[in-house]
């Protein structure tokens, strides 16, 4: 089930119910045998939601203070973070250091080390003063490649790591998460404004639903 449909791979809320299905229909059914996260804690997943949801745990630090050993590994903190996020929806205590390097620092790693930084631009409107403050970027901190990506918006490739707070201040836009399973952008035309066969103003349109859904990970 998991090979061909993907189902309970991701956040395994839907584990229990993959489970019923198949004692439904596979006479000698076993269910697979319940592994623990990482070293650090002793529990699975499932086990894990549970204890997070009933004892109302809003923090991972939490979780590894009472369950596991404390300090937490790159395996169980991203993990925990995300089960943080699925449970209560954005309505807990962030630990960005919990995050992975592309959350943390708002960029997409490349393979070479480097960094792809994306500024957001929604519904694919910029200004004359934005796109200066980009071209400045690129030109001050040398960056190799300057792209228009396929959603509307320019990719700052080949950042350095170290100069990835400097940008950000430097562009002073929101992030485009380019790294995230998430809405990345809205896609819009011109709509009333311009287009001569125009019925709506599409344009505002998208850059309201884009605003609206920009924080909605999956």
């Amino acid at each position: 089930m998991k090979e061909c449909t993907r189902a309970s791979t991701g956040c395994g809320s839907c584990t229990e119910h993959c489970q019923q299905l198949l004692r439904a229909v596979v006479r000698e059914f076993q269910e697979e045998s319940t592994k623990a996260l990482c070293k650090c804690l002793p529990y699975g997943e499932e086990k894990l939601r549970d204890i997070v949801r009933g004892q109302r745990i809003f923090s991972v630090q939490e979780v590894l203070d009472i369950y596991g050993n404390g300090p937490g590994c790159e395996v169980c903190k991203p993990a925990l973070s995300y089960m943080m996020d699925v449970v209560w929806c954005g309505d807990h205590d962030e630990d960005r250091s919990a995050r992975f390097i592309n959350d943390r620092v708002h960029a997409n790693i490349q393979k070479d080390g480097t960094f792809s930084v994306v500024p957001r631009m929604r519904g694919g409107v910029t200004s004359a003063k934005e796109l200066r403050r980009i071209a400045d970027v690129a030109e001050k901190y040398n960056v190799p490649m300057v792209k228009v990506t396929g959603s509307q918006r320019i990719d700052l490739l080949g950042v350095k790591k170290s100069d990835l707070p400097k940008i950000w201040a430097d562009l002073g836009m929101p992030s485009g998460q380019a790294y995230t399973k998430g809405v990345r952008m809205v896609k819009t035309c011109v709509g009333t404004q311009f287009c001569r066969f125009g019925v709506q103003d599409s344009t505002k349109a998208g850059i309201e639903l884009e605003r609206r859904l920009e924080h909605l990970f999956i």
